[in-house]
């Protein structure tokens, strides 16, 4: 039987961030081999071996769950949640779905025994982010005894989060043992957060002036990851040997890099705030192991102390909340608001990034007009991603409660929902590098970046 290729469209073409479908080459081979499972007959029980848990188990940092949503092999409206938390074993589930599911249980548990020495709770709740940010996972977790092994358990689902931590959106409808997890993973204690097999841990109480992980965060981590991360092994060799992370917060994103980009064997992060240094080096560690290619990683509060003089991929998401006209100076930088890291980071690219160097900057689009004066001679910048940039709830309460200042980012562009009563803004992703004339010579990469934005834009339509 001949079939169409529409047949494989979904209903939609992208996520609620605005993440494409199909966009790579790995979203159309995960496609591919997805549709050559199904027409296998036999197929295959689960447990033994197939092409899709095959191609599963190549790639740690997929969970694949949006590929199952593009091909059809779930709905739009399935609860993910659910169906982590049934017995997939048997032959009434799809093996598609089981196999997937599994390989994601997994590696959860894999990375909470990364974190078993970083003093997390006994017990609580993970926060896991689908790739393409597709919809947001609660599990349930507990480490056994003397924490060598542990459980996740799938709780519940937050369908089109506008927020990393959205509270509102997750307690709506959920009872019993889902909103228990909910109030563990979202409320108390610890905060942990998954994505792309790299899971991150931030007490509450110890480290409460540590930034992040926010939803900005994320979707830098996942531009990095398609833009960077994914390029064959082949392809990266020798093109990034030094990497850093400005304003380094928990340190997710280094985290990742150290993992996932396997060239680089000059590492530092660089965070004012000593409890940020202290969280991104066990955070870092957890997801890297120290004698792991005998890499330099350097965790500190000043640039100068990375010993970098040129480094090939610098990647920074700061603060962004333009102040006021009139409001006084912050003695103490805080996580959310002015935007001088980010002038600074920009006005500085020439003197850190080397030859082949790029930086990778999100930040809000109130802040667009402190970021362009910013760009010195030599620097060329392009935009990743949709023209518009990502659409995020804007919920800083400092912000809320005061007036002018709400006035003063409306009229920036802080756009207000009638119909939500809330407000929203977008984030922009932003490469920047040297030019030609000052001595930029990493043409591959950059044609790629171009590559990968053309089909961006042509899935999402601009």
């Amino acid at each position: 039987m001949h079939v169409r290729t529409h047949e494989m469209k979904p209903i939609l073409r992208c996520t609620h961030f605005g993440f494409p479908y199909e966009w790579t080459d790995a979203d159309k081979t995960a496609a591919r081999v997805i549709k050559e499972m199904q027409e296998l007959r036999p197929v295959p029980k689960f447990g033994n071996p197939s092409p899709w848990s095959q191609y599963v188990s190549k790639y740690p940092t997929r969970d694949f769950l949006g590929d199952l949503y593009y091909a059809k092999v779930i709905p739009p409206d399935a609860d993910w949640a659910r169906l982590a938390s049934l017995q997939l074993r048997t032959v009434n589930h799809n093996v598609i779905v089981a196999q997937t599911l599994q390989a994601l249980d997994n590696r959860l548990t894999d990375n909470l025994l990364r974190l078993s020495s970083a003093h997390v709770s006994h017990e609580g709740g993970i926060i896991y982010y689908t790739d393409r940010l597709d919809r947001c996972l609660v599990y349930d977790y507990s480490f056994g005894r003397a924490n060598t092994a542990a459980r996740v358990n799938a709780a519940a689902q937050i369908l089109n989060p506008d927020l990393l931590y959205d509270v509102d959106s997750a307690m709506s409808d959920k009872e019993g043992p889902s909103r228990r997890a909910l109030k563990n993973a979202l409320v108390f204690g610890h905060k942990i957060v998954a994505h792309r097999n790299t899971i991150v841990h931030v007490d509450r109480r110890r480290d409460e002036s540590v930034a992040g992980p926010y939803i900005d965060t994320l979707v830098l981590n996942e531009i990095l990851h398609r833009y960077i991360y994914e390029r064959t092994r082949e392809d990266a060799k020798n093109q990034f040997l030094s990497a850093v992370e400005i304003g380094s917060g928990c340190g997710l994103l280094i985290a990742a890099c150290g993992q996932y980009l396997p060239s680089a064997i000059h590492l530092a992060a660089v965070d004012p705030s000593m409890a940020a240094v202290a969280c991104t080096h066990k955070n870092f560690f957890a997801n890297n192991r120290p004698h792991a290619k005998r890499r330099f990683i350097a965790i500190c509060s000043k640039f100068e102390d990375t010993d970098l003089k040129k480094v090939d991929l610098a990647i920074c998401n700061p603060p962004y909340i333009p102040e006021r006209p009139g409001t006084r100076k912050r003695t103490v930088p805080t996580a959310n608001f002015g935007t001088e890291l980010l002038e600074q980071t920009i006005r500085t690219a020439p003197n850190f990034l080397s030859d082949n160097g790029l930086l990778f900057l999100i930040f809000s689009d109130l802040a667009w007009k402190e970021f362009e004066a910013a760009v010195p001679d030599g620097i060329e910048c392009e935009l990743i991603g949709p023209q518009s940039g990502f659409r995020v709830q804007f919920d800083q309460t400092d912000v809320l409660e005061d007036e002018s200042w709400i006035q003063f980012l409306v009229d920036r562009g802080l756009d207000f929902d009638r119909a939500t009563n809330v407000y929203h803004h977008h984030l922009k992703c932003v490469v920047a590098h040297k030019s030609r004339q000052h001595g930029f010579r990493n043409d591959q990469i950059l044609e790629r970046i171009n590559l990968l934005n053309g089909g961006f834009r042509k899935q999402v339509g601009g």
